[in-house]
């Protein structure tokens, strides 16, 4: 698996994989124009001359930027293709207390919400929410991050919740 900037060649693929999230209702549709225009902040992810996953960032100022057009080819998904850009769910799940990532084999019930919040956008991609479960219950909680509250822009983080 490499990552690289994308080439006009690659829009066909990226458009394909966006069209398919887009028709399930997961994201929403890019026209191709879009996909053209935007192409300098995306990296693919290409397997045996494939590109099979993409992933954009658009930063619109300082230390300000959104996740866009982030998709993986049918087939590719849970393989790690772009994976290493999200936390991973030990870090955003628990068991009863903060110290103790929810088990693995616990995690197999939820495995659709445990991919909904890993993949959630985040306004300052930072992924601020934690989850504890306590029984059959669900806490969810935003962990603060400094530097993200300011006159200029407010609590960023309050986006995520």
């Amino acid at each position: 698996m490499i990552y690289r900037k994308p080439t006009f060649d690659d829009i066909e693929a990226i458009y394909q994989m966006v069209y398919d999230y887009a028709q399930e209702g997961a994201m929403l549709a890019r026209s191709r124009n879009t996909l053209y225009e935007t192409l300098r902040d995306m990296v693919v992810a290409e397997e045996d001359g494939r590109v099979v996953g993409v992933g954009g960032l658009h930063f619109i100022w300082d230390k300000l930027a959104e996740v866009r057009t982030m998709a993986v080819a049918e087939g590719y998904t849970r393989r790690g293709v772009g994976a290493d850009v999200r936390m991973p769910a030990e870090k955003l799940f628990f068991d009863i207390s903060w110290g103790t990532p929810l088990p693995e084999n616990e995690r197999e019930p939820i495995a659709a919400l445990i991919e909904a919040v890993r993949w959630a956008p985040s306004a300052v991609n930072k992924q601020p929410w934690r989850i504890v479960r306590d029984g059959r219950l669900y806490h969810f909680y935003e962990k603060k991050d400094k530097g993200y509250v300011s006159d200029a822009t407010g609590d960023l983080q309050k986006i995520d919740v």
